[in-house]
């Protein structure tokens, strides 16, 4: 079997909370330059320019995803090739509910070889530590649930959480990378993420490192490279005016950061999450 191509990337649609979002047409672009096989995108939202967008993908791509239209809550979408998976026809989706992560779940199946694996997409919401550490656990506790103990994941979660290098380890008041360790051990998947000082948010080559947006794996799932990528910013300079640096400095006044793009405008405000993945028994992980 050939590699799969995958990417996540937030929207920055912030539950289209005014009812005057929309999605900039660089966006759906964007995503069909990048030409992965499967596309996960989180913080979407129903705008009133929605159809226009969903459009971009009619010809390459076949979609599923969230549809709570609810105040308050965003909406998961996944799209993928059709000329290479085909759908079982069964999805799965969280109900809206604020200690619920938004998540949406399809299997698919490869049309050349017939292999099967599930794609989900997931954000944790921005609430107290303690809930968005169960609402990651949930995640990962979702394929127990609705799957065999056999079968392959691809999930890919924007994580909402702390930096990187923090180290500890208090499951009441600490939401990071040691305990997203701990879950996905416990679990059974495998966490990939881009090495190195690159952050998802904020500033590239951030310090401190925040790596918000992951790749978790399941089965026979190996992972042949991750990476972010803020490549779309250079096409966009007008929109992108600090280029890479979706936010240019702290406030000392009001200790927080100070942003380039406006919340909820639709010009997303992460980089995007790459990952390359095969299904093979025997293969090694090529990525942490």
């Amino acid at each position: 079997m050939s590699s799969i191509t995958l990417m996540e990337w937030n929207l920055n649609l912030a539950t289209n909370y005014n009812g005057k979002s929309t999605i900039p047409g660089f966006v759906a672009e964007e995503i069909l330059k990048a030409d992965k096989d499967i596309f996960v995108l989180t913080e979407f939202a129903f705008t009133k320019d929605v159809d226009v967008f969903l459009d971009a993908f009619s010809e390459k791509y076949r979609l599923i995803g969230t549809q709570h239209r609810v105040k308050g809550q965003n909406e998961v979408l996944i799209g993928w090739r059709k000329s290479r998976f085909d759908s079982d026809g069964s999805w799965d989706l969280f109900a809206p509910s604020p200690d619920l992560p938004d998540m949406a779940r399809v299997k698919l199946i490869d049309k050349e070889t017939g292999e099967q694996f599930n794609v989900a997409g997931a954000r944790i919401k921005i609430v107290d530590y303690r809930t968005r550490r169960l609402q990651f656990r949930k995640v990962l506790h979702y394929p127990k649930i609705h799957s065999e103990e056999y079968e392959n994941w691809i999930i890919a979660v924007d994580c909402n959480c702390l930096r990187a290098d923090y180290k500890g380890q208090d499951f009441e008041k600490v939401w990071g990378i040691g305990v997203m360790n701990k879950i996905t051990s416990e679990k059974k998947f495998k966490r990939h993420s881009p090495s190195g000082n690159d952050s998802s948010i904020y500033k590239k080559n951030n310090y401190p490192i925040f790596k918000e947006d992951h790749f978790f794996t399941k089965g026979d799932i190996k992972c042949l490279n991750v990476e972010y990528s803020r490549e779309f910013t250079r096409a966009h300079p007008d929109v992108y005016i600090h280029g890479e640096d979706f936010n240019f400095g702290w406030n000392n006044n009001t200790h927080k950061p100070e942003w380039s793009i406006s919340c909820g405008s639709g010009n997303p405000d992460h980089a995007m999450l790459f990952g390359e993945f095969i299904i093979d028994v025997g293969y090694p992980d090529r990525c942490g």
